[in-house]
């Protein structure tokens, strides 16, 4: 499985994929964390006053502000800011405005909280719920796409393995039955034989010839598809060996030990989605409610010609500034507000549903493989009996046909017999091995 998960593209893209989302699954402390800020501005007003000697004939402000803004989880936006505004009237009478060029500086703390819509900030939690889920989501894509990956590269391995081996046995099989049926014949030349006996052995040959062309035709669908997983277009094996693990392995394997939980990473990405709908529901029921926000401004200023005596200024209280306002709007068209709602309402129920039938479905799945491998575990023992007594037998028999006792045909029918309980056995090893390779999806 290394090659598939180093060469493999789609392991590889999900492995990036998960390593990706993973960094960003802290995303909702982004919108808490303190932010920094700054702007700078330039005005020329050379618009006409009423009275130039007071007003001037022109004015140039620079301003700049900087300062920290941070919003808490109950919903207060703060802000902390320092300003400092140039201005610098011309054509101003100096008798009427004795400094036509200052310096006003400012220390700011600005609180705004919303009273209806965004109430204690359960709107911008909702909102960023559902980047939370959306990062989520994709986190559970990418790792079950891994475990998909590396399960279907060992049920394919283990259908290649077990193909391979089948192979081996029909063809000896074959030469069995070949060479039983042409010492009949001659028998039956010499007309010591039974054409019964001759016809049947050669019923056996075909229908191994025939098996073994099935299985070479699947070894080579099944090598390119193997192939494929680790990033090569052949149909060719090179030197890999390929081998099944025992029967002894697989009857001695106690699931338990995978930590099995019906909730898959692909049923945790449904949960995501639901969760992504039902914030998106709330988000969007609280976008229309009405807005009501109170602001709060609290300022310690300084103004001067000269900009330190400005600046020292600002540290004091002796020239405070507060504002407080309140600021509400609202939609008016209550039947399209009712009408978005129903619809947000049946997203979310819709995402509900499917959450629930893929857990119920996902139990039933594991519940359902867990009892095929222990019922599995059953019949490859008796299987696997049966093979080892056909082994017995054949081995008997063929010390019995050395000692004159049993004859070419009797003994073609046991050795026929114990190899096709091997390619019984062989078989329900790859299923049983596929069963607990689809097991392992589910592990923890």
């Amino acid at each position: 499985m290394a090659d598939v998960t180093a060469k493999n593209d789609s392991y590889q893209g999900a492995k990036v994929q998960e390593l990706a989302f993973k960094g960003q699954k802290d995303i909702l402390n982004l919108q808490y964390t303190t932010r920094f800020f700054a702007n700078t501005s330039y005005l020329s007003d050379q618009r006409q006053t009423n009275s130039p000697l007071f007003q001037g004939v022109k004015t140039n402000v620079t301003s700049f502000s900087s300062g920290l803004q941070k919003i808490t989880f109950f919903g207060t936006d703060v802000k902390l800011y320092y300003s400092q505004a140039k201005t610098s009237i011309s054509g101003v009478d100096t008798k009427f405005f004795a400094d036509p060029s200052f310096y006003f500086n400012s220390v700011n703390l600005e609180l705004t909280q919303h009273l209806w819509k965004d109430f204690f900030g359960k709107q911008t939690l909702a909102k960023q719920l559902v980047k939370v889920s959306q990062v989520m989501s994709y986190l559970y894509e990418g790792t079950f796409k891994q475990k998909q990956t590396i399960a279907s590269a060992k049920k394919i391995y283990y259908e290649l393995a077990a193909t391979l081996q089948k192979i081996e046995e029909q063809k000896k099989a074959i030469e069995i039955a070949d060479s039983t049926s042409a010492s009949i014949q001659a028998k039956i030349n010499l007309g010591l034989g039974e054409s019964a006996d001759l016809y049947q052995i050669q019923s056996f040959a075909q229908t191994r010839k025939y098996e073994l062309e099935q299985s070479l035709t699947q070894i080579t669908k099944l090598a390119i598809d193997f192939n494929s997983l680790k990033g090569l277009n052949s149909a060719d094996l090179g030197e890999q060996q390929l081998s099944l693990p025992s029967v002894d392995y697989i009857l001695s394997y106690d699931i338990t030990s995978l930590n099995l939980d019906p909730n898959r990473d692909d049923v945790k990405q449904k949960e995501e989605q639901m969760k992504i709908a039902k914030n998106n529901f709330e988000s969007s029921r609280l976008d229309l409610m009405p807005d009501l926000d109170l602001k709060v401004t609290a300022s310690s200023t300084g103004r001067n010609a000269n900009y330190n005596p400005a600046m020292t200024n600002i540290w004091g209280t002796n020239y405070p500034v507060m504002s407080v306002s309140l600021n509400f709007s609202t939609a008016i068209d209550p039947f399209l507000i009712g009408k978005l709602k129903a619809g947000y309402k049946m997203a979310q129920r819709s995402t509900e549903l499917t959450y629930s039938q893929s857990l119920m479905d996902s139990i039933a799945s594991l519940e359902k493989l867990k009892k095929q491998f222990e019922m599995g575990k059953s019949l490859l023992k008796q299987i696997n009996d049966i093979t080892q007594i056909n082994l017995k037998r054949t081995k008997e028999e063929q010390l019995r046909y050395k000692r004159g006792k049993t004859n070419l045909y009797q003994l073609c029918l046991i050795e026929q017999e114990y190899l096709l309980s091997k390619i019984n056995l062989i078989n329900l090893q790859m299923q049983m091995l596929q069963i607990l390779a689809e097991l392992e999806t589910f592990a923890k």
